[in-house]
């Protein structure tokens, strides 16, 4: 009984991160695709970002939403070797 309750923790808890981790991921890819696309499409778009943002400020948002999305895939997968999961090529979570 103990145990099932704590596996049954355990997925609710991978559940909330893999939540977490694709809420976070999807800002920051979002993020990073507009500042791509409208930083480098047009020379107009790229100037009006670089009077908006300044130079540094775009480096630095772009840095921030790469730091943000892979901060958070290492969460997941420490998390989940923690307790005995690793995700496989097709992005499913399994039991080792």
């Amino acid at each position: 009984m103990i145990i099932e309750v704590y596996d049954n923790y355990n997925k609710i808890y991978l559940n909330l991160l893999k939540f977490i981790f694709l809420q976070m991921d999807a800002i920051a890819s979002i993020c990073k695709n507009f500042l791509l696309k409208f930083s480098f499409s047009t020379k107009k778009a790229k100037d009006e970002l670089f009077n908006n943002f300044g130079r540094r400020g775009l480096q630095f948002s772009m840095l921030y939403t790469t730091f943000i999305s892979d901060f958070y895939r290492g969460i997941i997968f420490e998390q989940s070797l923690k307790f005995g999961y690793f995700k496989d090529l097709s992005g499913k979570f399994s039991k080792i």
